[in-house]
């Protein structure tokens, strides 16, 4: 039994001296965790669901990202349109370019917002949606988004129970 104890002993201070402070740096390097507050995203992800985001990115169409933007308190949003496309939301569809896009939600956009006119994305600005797409404060109501406000680029999801938490 006192074997038993010595090696737990053991496992338990390589985890606090030399694994901690590895994931510490880990995350400090450029990851960082993020909890989803609502269903703006909703169905890809749920109130309460975990995020893990990398800091150093380069955006793509359909990428989730976290921003910076209601009073410090960060959202989730999809990067729809990058830079220098024209976005107009047209019958509940979104267009880019004139072009239907080929949304990962089929959801019809009952407030097309600033969109209702084709609006160009600025440079270093992005247009966002929330996959929830008539219960979501997205680029319709906020317009583009800075780069400046985007924090990190969501990589990983985990359901509230998949963690445990």
């Amino acid at each position: 039994m006192k074997h038993v104890v010595n090696l737990c002993a053991r496992v338990l201070v390589w985890v606090l001296i030399i694994a901690m402070p590895i994931v510490s740096i880990i995350f400090a390097c450029g990851y960082n965790i993020n909890i989803v507050h609502g269903d703006s995203m909703y169905p890809t992800l749920h109130n309460q669901d975990v995020v893990i985001t990398e800091k150093n990115f380069t955006l793509t169409r359909n990428d989730i990202i976290v921003l910076d933007k209601e009073n410090g308190q960060h959202i989730i949003k999809r990067v729809i349109a990058l830079p220098g496309e024209t976005v107009q939301i047209i019958d509940g569809r979104v267009y880019i370019d004139g072009v239907l896009h080929n949304d990962v939600v089929d959801i019809s956009i009952e407030d097309a917002g600033l969109f209702a006119e084709p609006q160009l994305v600025p440079d270093n600005h992005y247009f966002v949606l929330g996959d929830n797409r008539n219960h979501s404060i997205d680029s319709r109501a906020l317009g583009s988004i800075s780069i400046d406000e985007i924090l990190g680029r969501v990589i990983k999801h985990f359901g509230k129970g998949e963690l445990n938490i």
